[in-house]
């Protein structure tokens, strides 16, 4: 599946994500990192020093990570792929000579016969997506890292590019203006990008150009909602994605909130009133690839392939599926009833931080028993009164069972 393109008219009847450029960017520049071995101790070194996540360049990938776990696959625009490859230079080449009426590959872009998405789709899949146009072997490693993850690739419509960048660009200068003091441009990118988008052509916003991840950012965001599917988003983003007070649907993002709230949240809180220091500052799903990585001394690649391959990833990715699709349904009693499934979580979780025990209510549920009613018990015994004791649970749920593995 990996580096297999995919129309983007197929999109909406897969389970899958959107990811942007500046992720892919993160990502490629750690491919030796993930496909390295890791054993115990430098796990566990990632796991319990933020600032060690930081200096092996993991801290901005691990989002995306989480999300090749709990999606089918992740997509991206062919536009992100070439613009770290080769600063957009296939791609502003193909839409140039489009947007400028001539012959493109022996087909005139006036031909009623001409489907041009269609062209750019088969063009962009025979140029972008060939090692051998890419002589940098640093540009490269994207296409390695396509290999190993389940990443599609797409053509975005011209037409809904050209619908999208007019309001996106009006919007985004309303919003400066409101906010004058927010330093809009750095966020999505920083000071140095290191690469540059190419949708340049159709407006004269300069919507391509330099670190407007404003313009970027609401692009992706548009492109997201238009096909009700999720986006992963570059950790530089998420303030820019605050302060737009952008809200997309993504059932993972929930599911996310409610472990942070319901769960870790309390539990640190739980150990600070006795003295004892436990936080939980990385993702938890990210931190359970690396830990199986090192725990197997294998690879973060691997861990990760292997545990996404896994009956209770595949669990879990079904539930959640139907808890997105439900989300985002018209009809109001889907809405409720993916409700309920996220109600459901929070219950479990409850149990969690009662019982300080992340399989209560997943792999066994307690019941208490009164010791004296029992025949052939001891005196000694009686005195107990109530006990409470585990029962196993026979068909536990297996995408909770997955959620449980997080934290062990």
């Amino acid at each position: 599946m990996a580096n297999i393109p995919i129309p983007f008219e197929d999109i909406n009847k897969n389970d899958c994500a959107f990811v942007d450029a500046s992720s892919l960017a993160a990502l490629s520049k750690v491919s030796t990192t993930l496909r390295s071995p890791l054993n115990a101790s430098s796990a566990k070194m990632l796991i319990e020093d933020a600032q060690g996540i930081d200096e092996y360049g993991l801290k901005n990938i691990l989002p995306t990570l989480e999300y090749f776990v709990i999606q089918d696959f992740l997509v991206a625009d062919f536009s992100a792929i070439d613009s770290i490859q080769t600063y957009g230079k296939i791609v502003r080449g193909a839409l140039n000579r489009i947007m400028e009426n001539v012959d493109i590959w022996d087909i005139k872009f006036g031909d009623a016969e001409f489907d041009k998405d269609k062209e750019l789709f088969n063009y962009f899949s025979q140029h972008i997506l060939n090692e051998q146009k890419h002589d940098d072997i640093e540009k490269r490693k994207l296409l390695e890292i396509c290999k190993i993850f389940p990443l599609r690739v797409t053509h975005i419509p011209v037409e809904l590019s050209k619908k999208l960048i007019p309001p996106i660009y009006q919007f985004s200068c309303i919003l400066k203006t409101l906010a004058p003091t927010i330093p809009w441009g750095q966020y999505g990118f920083g000071e140095d990008k290191g690469y540059h988008d190419t949708r340049d052509g159709f407006d004269e916003s300069g919507f391509s150009h330099s670190h407007l991840g404003v313009e970027r950012t609401l692009f992706y965001y548009e492109v997201s909602r238009s096909t009700g599917k999720p986006i992963v988003y570059h950790p530089n983003r998420n303030i820019t994605v605050a302060n737009i007070n952008g809200t997309l649907i993504d059932a993972f993002r929930l599911v996310k909130k409610q472990l942070k709230n319901g769960f870790e949240i309390p539990v640190e809180i739980q150990a600070s009133d006795i003295g004892v220091k436990l936080e939980i500052k990385q993702p938890a799903l990210a931190m359970y690839i690396i830990r199986q990585a090192g725990k197997r001394g294998v690879s973060i690649a691997e861990s990760l392939c292997d545990i996404r391959e896994s009956k209770l990833a595949s669990s879990f990715r079904k539930w959640l599926s139907q808890v997105h699709n439900g989300l985002i349904d018209d009809a109001i009693s889907e809405n409720m009833n993916a409700l309920k499934m996220i109600k459901e979580l929070e219950k479990t979780t409850d149990k969690w931080v009662k019982e300080l025990d992340v399989e209560s209510g997943v792999a066994f549920k307690r019941r208490k028993i009164n010791i004296s009613k029992l025949p052939k018990v001891g005196a000694l015994l009686s005195v107990l009164g109530e006990i409470s004791i585990k029962d196993p649970i026979l068909n536990p749920k297996s995408y909770f069972t997955f959620i449980t593995n997080w934290y062990k």
